[in-house]
């Protein structure tokens, strides 16, 4: 079999996949909706209570937290339900034996692990929002305070200006750097459970969870530490802790960083691919 690219088989390799794989997608991404509605029913309704006492910000904060863990979580879902099959060796072996080269196989896992939950995910949770948003919030103005520009500015809330995206602090600031920390950490994430399909032969899910869990407790451990041997009984010379903006290049480090991680679990699992192959 010619082992390059060829888009006839490669979009015959997508529909193949979506057919096996569509059903769990559409099931997984039914929970996570029921989830963020049932956030809002929680949340929104009694917003005409606190319209009077100005607290409406703070009641709708919830949006930024569940935004931000729901969707690492629905990747992973996605993502590991989409490797678990290179456990088992029965269908590890039919997924070798599938007419599609390596590079083929490869984008459409990304596609089907990244892209579209990512794409659909910011999709419902907006279209969830601007329904709620609209329902109690579109008559409902408010005037707060922001820090942009290096000073604080008035800014009026109204209609639109409610919606997630629009009222988020952080993605209104630094949209560009959020999204590109958030890409790159979800290909992160769908590396991970790649290699934890591939290396775990039964509950792929849970132990590569538990295994994840294990090394960023060490990290975090290992972090403290460092931090109290370096900078316990010293002095700060500068007390100036803010970053410099949507121009710093730290974002870009953090992603770069991210993506080289990613990239050496990539190719962790592709030789460990290549083993069961042989």
């Amino acid at each position: 079999m010619n082992n390059t690219f060829n888009t006839r088989r490669f979009s015959l390799l997508l529909k193949r996949q979506w057919l096996e794989f569509g059903k769990i997608y559409l099931m997984s991404l039914g929970i996570i909706i029921a989830i963020i509605v049932g956030f809002y029913l929680f949340n929104f309704p009694d917003l005409s209570e606190y319209k009077k006492t100005e607290m409406v910000p703070y009641r709708i904060n919830f949006r930024e937290p569940l935004f931000t863990l729901l969707g690492p979580l629905f990747i992973s879902i996605i993502a590991g339900t989409y490797f678990a099959h290179l456990g088992n060796k029965a269908k590890a072996t039919s997924d070798l034996l599938t007419p599609a080269s390596k590079l083929e196989k490869y984008v459409t896992a990304i596609i089907y692990t990244s892209i579209v939950p990512i794409l659909s995910y910011v999709f419902i949770f907006s279209v969830v929002d601007f329904c709620f948003v609209q329902a109690y919030l579109s008559d409902y103005s408010y005037v707060e305070k922001v820090y942009e520009g290096g000073q604080y500015v008035n800014r009026t809330i109204e209609k639109g200006g409610w919606l997630f995206f629009n009222h988020s602090h952080l993605l209104h600031s630094y949209f560009n750097e959020v999204a590109l920390i958030c890409s790159s950490f979800s290909i992160l994430v769908t590396s991970v459970f790649l290699v934890g399909s591939i290396y775990f032969n039964r509950f792929q899910y849970i132990k590569t969870l538990v295994t994840i869990s294990a090394f960023v407790s060490v990290a975090m451990l290992i972090y403290v530490q460092a931090g109290k041997f370096f900078f316990d009984n010293k002095v700060r010379i500068s007390s100036d802790n803010s970053f410099n903006g949507p121009g710093d290049n730290g974002p870009l480090l953090i992603a770069t960083g991210i993506t080289i991680v990613a990239l050496f679990f990539y190719i962790v699992g592709y030789i460990r691919y290549k083993e069961k192959e042989v």
